[in-house]
């Protein structure tokens, strides 16, 4: 509890401070599964580097979430991304696409 406790000390003092100020940063590509490197910095810095998950928080394993899937016509701008922890992700998109099409897209186990 000591270490884990330690690192968000230091997580905190690494990570800026959310701002709610920051401008909105539009890059298009043309892919919409294509997120640019000063798009993600953005989201990353807006969701204080955290899954956005209502109770979670956690910094770890994070990724880029489309809110709007791109299967579903989602694009790559800032107001369509978020952060999420790859537990969150993964449950967004059984909620997204169903466990049948998601079953695709796993590794059987």
């Amino acid at each position: 509890e000591l270490i884990e406790y330690m690192a968000n000390q230091v997580l905190k003092t690494l990570i800026p401070k959310k701002v709610d100020t920051l401008p909105p940063v539009e890059v298009f590509s043309g892919n919409p599964r294509y997120v640019p490197a000063k798009l993600k910095s953005f989201v990353w810095h807006r969701d204080n580097g955290q899954c956005t998950h209502p109770g979670c928080g956690s910094r770890y394993f994070l990724e880029i979430h489309h809110i709007r899937a791109v299967g579903k016509g989602g694009q790559a701008t800032s107001d369509n991304l978020t952060l999420l922890c790859k537990t969150h992700n993964l449950a967004a998109a059984y909620e997204d696409f169903g466990a049948e099409k998601m079953a695709h897209h796993l590794p059987i186990s």
